[in-house]
């Protein structure tokens, strides 16, 4: 006579793993069974770039009054996801200023412009605007003033 066990394997159940689906948590019991709910898709949000310094509130101006024959402007600023970032310096026509940008720790960037007195400048508005990689932006507005 033919044992059975050896045609055919024994019936085993099955083990019971953990399912990796994030709504695997959201289980709510019922009578008979559990209610699995989906979650909601919510995509990241990416946030514009801080400035740090100088420190301004919002709609605040900034009024720059030259005391020498060359001022330096400085903008330190990071973002909050890390990303690098972009400083764009936009100042009257005729005038000659090459700013200076650099990372240091921590994720700030910094960024420098030295911006001879010039009576070009005189009542004229310098302004920089920071970009991370997504395309968000903060900028900041001087007034300028040359005695």
């Amino acid at each position: 006579m033919i044992e059975m066990s050896r045609l055919r394997p024994p019936l085993r159940r099955p083990e019971r793993t953990i399912a990796s689906f994030p709504w695997h948590a959201m289980c709510i019991p019922l009578l008979t069974g559990c209610l699995y709910i989906a979650p909601v898709w919510r995509e990241p949000v990416d946030l514009p770039p801080e400035i740090l310094l100088p420190d301004v509130g919002p709609n605040e101006e900034l009024t720059l009054v030259f005391q020498a024959a060359t001022e330096t402007v400085t903008v330190v600023a990071q973002d909050p996801e890390g990303d690098h970032l972009a400083f764009v310096w936009q100042i009257p026509r005729g005038v000659v200023a090459t700013p200076s940008t650099f990372e240091e720790e921590g994720g700030l960037t910094t960024s420098r412009l030295d911006l001879p007195a010039d009576p070009v400048l005189d009542l004229s508005v310098l302004q920089v605007t920071i970009f991370d990689p997504s395309g968000n932006d903060a900028d900041l507005r001087w007034n300028l003033v040359v005695p």
